[in-house]
């Protein structure tokens, strides 16, 4: 028999699986769109979440609970990004289609 703390752990598990998979996506995403992004969001930080940019602006420190801002979408990462045309992060989004392989 399953107790109710290992179900909540096999939950938190499932939660932290779907997060990567979905910030792995996300980066994807960026990389597929970084045109469209950089007209719509340069010099400002978005997040985004399926596909979608769920938030933008200059300073993402204070916007709260990640939960309020994941909406009815808990399952899906919020992916953080400064939208810079000279790539300064040096984002490696190889690491993401490894981490899709690695997980397919």
């Amino acid at each position: 028999m399953i107790t109710k703390p290992c179900l909540k752990i096999v939950d938190a598990h499932r939660a932290v699986a779907s997060w990567r998979r979905t910030a792995c996506d996300q980066g994807l995403v960026y990389r597929e769109e970084q045109k469209r992004l950089l007209d719509e969001y340069r010099g400002d930080f978005i997040y985004l979440q399926d596909g979608s940019v769920v938030w933008n602006g200059p300073e993402p420190t204070n916007l709260g609970s990640r939960r309020k801002l994941s909406g009815d979408k808990k399952d899906s990462a919020l992916w953080l990004k400064y939208v810079d045309p000279e790539e300064r992060e040096g984002e490696r989004f190889e690491v993401y289609e490894e981490f899709q392989r690695l997980a397919s």
